[in-house]
């Protein structure tokens, strides 16, 4: 049996938190229109920067 090891995201991790948050709406809405893709990936890091580890926990 394999172990699974979780760990918090961090600070290194906002990229690939910003693809999984556009592969989500991906599944969930199944298309992001150009300028939604655009507007997640300039608002999102520094929603990100601000928010994790203090009142958003990512694993």
């Amino acid at each position: 049996m394999k172990e699974v090891i979780y760990d918090t995201a961090g600070m290194d991790d906002i990229d690939e938190l910003i693809r999984l948050r556009i592969a989500y709406m991906l599944d969930d809405f199944g298309t992001v229109s150009e300028y939604e893709r655009r507007c997640m990936e300039e608002q999102l890091p520094g929603y990100f920067r601000r928010k994790l580890g203090t009142e958003l926990i990512a694993l």
